[in-house]
């Protein structure tokens, strides 16, 4: 096999080459855990917000929101402790953009 004809050094870049593929797969396996973790509460969010928006019959209403939303729900995703904060921060955010909104 060619395990047996690998010099110390191959083997150990073979050997540290599967340890940061599975290290990889490993962060990749806990973030998932944590955004199903998060998706109700992402769900919730999203909702209160599209409720901002159908108050408001400008065109563009939907679109400023979602601009608002983007870097607060990729944080949500990792499911930070301060998740209620973040939530009424973006909300209050989004509102206020609405009320800006030209009529």
């Amino acid at each position: 096999s060619r395990e047996d004809t690998m010099s110390a050094d191959e083997a150990s870049a073979v050997l540290d080459h599967a340890r940061a593929v599975v290290d990889a797969e490993h962060a990749q396996l806990l973030e998932s855990r944590l955004e199903r973790r998060a998706a109700p509460l992402i769900r919730a969010f999203r909702a209160r917000a599209d409720a901002l928006v159908a108050r408001r019959a400008h065109p563009r209403a939907r679109l400023v929101a979602r601009r608002l939303l983007h870097a607060p729900t990729l944080k949500l995703r990792g499911d930070p402790a301060d998740a209620d904060a973040v939530v009424e921060d973006a909300l209050r955010r989004v509102e206020v953009a609405l009320d800006e909104l030209p009529p």
